[in-house]
């Protein structure tokens, strides 16, 4: 069965190279595995690569070759997104492993980061600096007299100093093997078998040894050059190629980025992928002689060099660009040179004397202001003048901006300084620093504002502010207040609502609102609330409700006054019409048509019609269409009786013939009064004119139209004639002639044909009124017109003839079953008209008095849905116009009926009152909202705001409060007036602490201050401890005035002299804001006492010593050779050792360190030998050099300039001559070593002359 092996993926293959010639490459070599993609030829191949391998070359299917970042072999990269390979691992993202014990590596998004493990913070105490030990990663605080200035250099360890760094480092030893150096950790191959390793200066070596090796079969045993194991290859399919034989499966570095291999005897070659690059700051990509992807390298040969200008009172410093190998000289015997991007410095060197010659001093005269010079005559080393400052060589009268004066020179202020007056505090700052407190800061803390340049105080009330005012507030001190416009106040007040600490106004319709939100909760008088607001009108489905709330209108109604579908004042639907319940409200009920005795106005609202009409068109008597009995209707009104003219039909006043003054019908034979100058004769009127002649209106005789025997006068148009028979006997008149009869869908009338009217399939009269007969499908009504359907109280027989209603029914469907009632007072019910009202669970249909079944759930409704309910079954509550078992989520039962809660809330009494808010609200006092606030907890099962105890303000429940509010404490969960015994009220956090042991306050030293100088009090001087109290909460008492000075506390900038048993803070401690100020008409040693406290407890007294030193000193001016004859003694004047301290000078003590070969050092006029002197004695000159006539040239003494704080030692040269020669001066060299360690070196200039005796 084949096996599985690791395989090398080529996306693709640049060339195929049979055994070719190619240029050698000469390399190391490695050897990975490879297997065949065929699985029946899966077999173990020795892969070559070559190049400086230093690993075994591994490949995953799926991964790509790739050359690593300043790296020359090829390692494989998987295509996935965020993983890093680093050293030959692949790792994914966000992963971390350990190089080694003090470095950790990252990988973030495909980018490797390698950096040292983090080290805890480390404060290390005074006489302590961080030191890192052996086999460890971070600092410890050692003791400095455990640890020298200069690291002793261990075993197997050399001091060496590096280019362009001033201190010496321990470094281990190299190893050397055949003539080749190897730095400690740099391996090397003793052979092909045998690695070796530098460590501290010895060779360690390991030699491989090579595991028994049984090659399959076809396969032989081969030993690559520099390789110390042998492989299997497979012996068939190898290549030559360059002179070399390859196996099959070798891969190797051909050329540049071209990797080949051996392939059944072919050989494959691909170019190689190079991983993208980024280069730190001042490298780039460079391609590389010989290498295939580029490397990052230093492309800064430039140095950036600083140089300070002296411009009248100000030291500037600036900078400028060096050029590589520029030099700049700095003084006579300084040089500085850029040198591959960094500078070096150096010292010239003087050269020797010749042969035969001695060396003596060359006076060099120093600039007027200096006292003493070095290095140049213009760099003073002492200034002349006692007043002037030493800066730089310069000597100053008052010190530039940035410096300060520290003693006799010119010191830098602290680098966030502009300016200061001493080393540990400012007056102004430097860039966008604020001062504050006398430090300068990136921003104020808190409790300060920013104002201009400094640091102000807020006003007490603010923990955070923007001025100094109480209305400046951004957050409040007391945890309990909250802040109005600035202000931190205990309540915000009716009209506001609280957010977050701070009081935001209602929306501006509110009286009152939502105490976490702006939502009104009520309003005043004439509003109404809506949705949160208090609006002037309640929009429309609205109406405005006996609380002042907007409820939901009726589903019918647009705009309404009340819940209920009576209460509608504008219908929803636009073919429905208002009918309003009586003539003297506005609101009523939508409907589709409008009751009798009623009609539609403009705003299709019914409205009633006047007294005397039964039915109309408008509101006026003048807009009757139909009349009460017995009244009649005439031209729109509802009279007595009709007028001349006209007689009454179906209650209606209609125009008699025209040949009548009054009838009882339409035609000429229905007279009942003629008009004058006629007489009537048996229905007839009749005048005295001859047939074929009318009487005019005038009383004369007129003829008729041709053809017409007998006519007329028009009197209901006033003019013109009415033909009413023919001339010819039997015919009838047919329009203007006469013919024998009439046609159908015409009438004769009085000797003529008239046409029916359109409506009629055949008449009796003139007009719709007359028909007979009606054209189908229409019905003949009683007055005779021709309809659609039977008027009401009518119903169609047979024959389409409409036939009168029982007395009781206003319209039916045939006879004895009633569609509707005569009496309006009645209704319809199961087709009889003798009910007042309809029965449960029937509607009324107001616009046919009809009742009609209501749905099965209602037991009254006002329609045929299930949403028209009006009264539910036993058992149901009416929601929205349908009955329900229970009121649904959001809703409260009223009675029977279910009404809205308020907005968010999902179970309520009623509105106002809400038990269960929507998610995330809670309930607080019936109302929804997002923050209980002050004086509540939300209850997490019951999401309800409950009240905290009576003197908490914001609690977690009943039983743990958080903040309690004034004059009371937080002590276990609780608000008490009084913390108790064991117990101290803190007043800021409003909380009791546990306060049962005293504090104890540790002296740490002496407090060290220059003589008349200034020394802030810092933790390192004063510490307390207390096992339970902040150390926020400490004040410290003073109960000893300094004997030697007096003590000042910095408050809002101004120093305030502390007196016997004031108080200051350990804040103000920490803050430096705490100052010694010595008084150097005092001594020098003093002391002061104080005691540490809590709110209840003291510390015992403890005493701070107080040192006055010098910070400055002394200063050797003048260190000239002693000349002295043999056997004599000389007075050591101020001329040959003048040594000086300006503030210290009575303190100076000097030591004899290495007392002279030659002689002794006395008092003057006393043979007692010296072993120590004061400064005054040197400088009286009472101090002689005593010579004991031995034999020597010269002679020396190292003193010891001590003045308590610093030291200096010096080197004092005696030249020794005959009397017979004159004393030839020697080289003048002081050496002088500060109390810091560090040897400084000075030579005066010297001239050598010939070394011969002269004569006087």
């Amino acid at each position: 069965m084949a096996e599985a092996f690791t395989r090398v993926y080529f996306s693709s293959w640049s060339r195929t190279i049979h055994h070719g010639s190619q240029t050698p490459v000469r390399s190391a070599s490695a050897t990975v595995m490879w297997s065949s993609a065929n699985p029946l030829a899966a077999e173990t191949r020795s892969v070559t690569f070559r190049g400086s391998f230093s690993e075994p070359f591994r490949e995953t299917h799926g991964e790509r070759l790739r050359i690593p970042a300043n790296q020359c072999c090829p390692e494989c990269f998987a295509q996935l997104p965020g993983t890093c390979h680093h050293e030959g691992l692949v790792y994914g993202h966000d992963s971390q492993w350990s190089e080694s014990k003090c470095l950790l590596c990252t990988c973030a998004h495909g980018k490797v980061t390698c950096g040292p493990r983090a080290c805890p913070d480390l404060s290390c105490g005074k006489g302590q600096s961080p030191f890192i030990p052996d086999e460890e990663c971070c600092p410890v605080c050692a003791h400095n007299g455990d640890l020298s200035t200069v690291e002793k250099a261990k075993q197997n360890e050399n001091l060496v100093v590096h280019p362009g760094q001033c201190c010496p480092q321990c470094e281990p030893n190299a190893c050397t093997e055949a003539g080749n150096e190897f730095k400690h950790g740099e391996q090397w191959q003793r052979g092909s078998c045998t690695t070796c390793v530098c460590d501290h200066g010895h060779s360690r070596c390991q030699t491989e040894k090579c595991p028994p090796l049984n090659c399959d079969k076809g396969q032989i045993k081969i030993k690559r050059a520099g390789q110390c194991c042998e492989d299997c290859v497979t012996s068939k399919g190898s290549c030559l190629y360059e002179g070399i034989v390859r196996y099959h499966g070798d891969m190797w570095n051909g050329t540049g980025c071209e990797f080949c291999m051996c392939e059944r005897g072919q050989v494959l070659c691909q170019r190689v992928e190079c991983s993208r690059s980024e280069c730190p700051r001042g490298e780039s990509l460079v391609h590389l002689p010989g290498k295939c992807c580029p490397e990052c390298k230093t492309t800064t040969s430039s140095c950036s060099y600083a140089e300070t200008e002296q411009k009248g009172q100000k030291a500037i410093k600036s900078f400028r660009r060096l050029a590589n190998l520029e030099i700049v000289r700095e003084g006579l015997c300084r040089e500085c040179q850029c040198q591959k991007g960094r500078m070096t410095c150096y010292q010239h060197s003087c050269a020797t004397c010749p042969v035969g010659t001695l060396a003596i001093p060359q006076p060099v005269q120093c600039h007027e202001d200096c006292l003493t010079c070095t290095g140049t005559p213009d760099h003073c080393a002492i200034c002349r003048e006692p007043s002037s400052l030493l800066m730089n060589g310069r000597c100053l009268q008052s010190c530039p901006e940035g410096f300060f004066a520290k003693g006799k020179v010119c010191a830098a202020c602290l680098p966030s300084c502009a300016t200061c007056e001493n080393e540990f505090e400012c007056t102004e700052c430097a860039g966008s620093s604020l001062l504050s407190g006398r430090q300068c800061v990136t921003s104020c803390e808190r409790g300060l504002f920013a104002a201009h340049t400094h640091c102000l105080s807020c006003h007490d009330s603010c923990a955070l502010c923007k001025g100094a005012e109480p209305q400046d507030c951004l957050s409040c001190s007391d945890p309990t207040h909250i802040l109005k416009n600035g202000r931190c106040i205990s309540d915000c007040g009716p009209g506001f609502y609280t957010s977050q600490g701070h009081c935001y106004a209602c929306d501006p319709s509110c009286e009152t609102c939502h105490p976490s939100s702006p939502s009104c909760l009520s309003c005043h008088p004439g509003h109404a609330l809506h949705h949160g607001k208090c609006v002037a009108q309640c929009p429309s489905h609205y109406y405005k409700d006996d609380h002042s709330h907007c409820q939901d209108c009726d589903a019918s109604c647009r705009v309404c006054v009340g819940p209920d579908s009576s209460d509608c004042v504008q219908c929803m639907k636009q073919e429905e019409v208002l009918q309003p319940l009586n003539g003297y409200v506005s609101h009523g009920s939508c409907i589709s048509a409008c009751k009798p005795r009623h009609y539609l106005d403009t705003y299709r609202t019914c409205r009633e019609c006047h007294s005397s009409c039964s039915d109309c068109t408008g509101g006026s008597f003048q807009n009757c269409t139909l009349c009460l009995e017995p009244s009649v209707l005439h031209q729109g009104q509802c009279l007595n009786k009709c007028p001349h003219g006209f007689y009454v039909l179906d209650r209606a006043c209609q125009a008699c013939h025209p040949s009548c003054k009054e009838c009882s019908g339409q035609s000429q034979a229905d007279c009942s009064a003629c008009p004058a100058h006629a007489s009537l004769h048996n229905g007839y009127c009749r005048t005295s004119c001859p047939e074929g002649q009318y009487l005019n209106p005038a009383g004369f005789c007129n003829g008729c139209e041709e053809g017409c025997q007998r006519c007329v006068a028009d009197l209901q148009s006033g003019s013109g004639t009415v033909c009413l028979w023919c001339k010819v006997p039997k015919m009838v008149l047919l329009g203007d002639h006469c013919v024998p009869q009439c046609p159908p869908r015409h009438y004769r009338w009085h000797g003529a044909c008239k046409k029916c009217h359109s409506s009629c399939e055949e008449c009796s009269g003139d007009g719709p009124l007359s028909c007979t007969s009606c054209l189908a499908p229409e019905v003949l009504i009683p007055s005779g017109l021709c309809s659609p359907h039977c008027p009401t109280g009518y119903y169609p027989d047979e024959s389409r003839v409409c036939q009168v209603c029982a007395s009781q029914c206003a319209s039916c469907e045939m006879a004895g079953v009633c569609t509707s009632c005569r009496d309006p007072a009645k209704v319809l019910l199961f087709g009889e008209c003798q009910y007042e009202s309809c029965a449960h669970q029937y509607y009324l249909n107001t616009t046919t008095r009809i009742c009609r079944e209501c749905d099965w759930s209602c037991n009254a409704c006002r329609g045929p849905l299930r949403s028209d309910c009006l009264q539910c079954m036993e058992g149901y509550v009416l929601q929205d116009g349908i009955c329900v078992p229970g009121c649904s989520a959001g809703f409260y039962q009223d009675a029977e009926r279910c009404l809205n809660c308020d907005e968010h809330c999902e179970q309520c009494q009623a509105r106002g009152l809400c038990q269960q808010c929507q998610l995330p609200y809670a309930s607080l006092n019936g109302q929804c909202v997002l923050e209980c606030g002050k004086h509540f907890f939300l209850d997490d099962l019951t999401r309800q705001c409950t009240a905290c105890s009576s003197s908490c303000v914001e609690c977690l429940s009943a039983e743990e409060c958080r903040t309690c509010g004034e004059n009371s404490y937080l002590k276990s969960g609780r608000c008490v007036s009084d913390c108790g015994h064991g117990y101290y009220a803190d007043w800021k956090t409003r909380s009791c602490h546990a306060n049962s042991r005293a504090p104890s306050l540790y002296i740490n030293g002496s407090l060290l201050v220059p003589i008349g100088g200034v020394k802030p009090l810092d933790p390192t001087l004063l510490s307390i401890k207390d096992a339970d109290s902040q150390s926020e909460s400490m004040l410290l008492q003073l109960l000893q005035l300094p004997s030697n000075g007096h003590l000042v506390v910095l408050e809002n900038d101004r120093e305030r002299i502390l007196t016997k048993d004031d108080t200051f803070s350990f804040t103000q401690l920490k803050q430096r804001a705490v100052r010694f100020i010595h008084d150097k008409e005092q001594s020098k040693g003093g002391q002061f006492m104080l005691k540490a406290g809590d709110p209840q407890l003291f510390s015992q007294p403890q005493t701070v010593p107080v040192l006055a030193l010098s910070y400055q000193p002394p200063i050797v001016i003048s260190n000239q050779i002693l000349y002295i004859n043999t056997g004599e003694t000389a007075v050591i004047s101020r001329s040959v050792l003048h040594i000086s301290d300006f503030d210290n000078p009575e303190e100076v003590f000097v030591t004899v360190m290495d007392p002279p070969k030659h002689g002794h050092l006395t008092h003057v006029h006393s043979d007692a030998q010296v072993t120590h002197f004061k400064l005054g004695e040197l400088d009286g000159e009472k101090l002689q050099y005593v010579h004991d006539g031995s034999k020597g040239e010269q002679d020396r003494l190292l003193l010891q300039v001590n003045d308590g704080h610093s030291y200096q030692n010096v080197l004092f040269h005696v030249s020794i001559a005959n009397k017979s020669t004159i004393p030839i001066p020697l080289s003048t060299h002081l050496s002088v070593v500060s109390s810091e360690h560090t040897l400084l070196s000075l030579v005066w200039p010297v001239i050598f002359l010939p070394k011969k005796p002269l004569t006087n």
